[in-house]
């Protein structure tokens, strides 16, 4: 419970506290989903090994950027020919 207040009081904007609603959404549940990982990582440490927990996580990450880049549907900046260079 401590963490999700934290996480509230993070997401505050300007000199007379306000707490936008989805600043405050997004921090509760930005808070389960560490505190989720935190939970599973062990168990999964227990279960398939370190290198599997890893995998595991970096997974999640990808599938997390993958959905909310889907989701918010922004513009690319740079012509695709140039990403080649890269």
């Amino acid at each position: 419970m401590l963490a999700i207040a934290g996480a509230v009081l993070a997401a505050q904007k300007g000199d007379p506290v306000v707490i936008p609603a989805n600043a405050a959404a997004w921090a509760v549940l930005s808070a389960f989903g560490f505190g989720g990982f935190l939970i599973a990582l062990p168990e999964a440490v227990e279960r398939g090994g370190t290198a599997w927990a890893l995998v595991d996580a970096r997974l999640a990450v990808v599938v997390l950027l993958v959905a909310g880049a889907l989701v918010l549907r922004a513009p690319m900046t740079a012509a695709p020919r140039a990403l080649l260079t890269l």
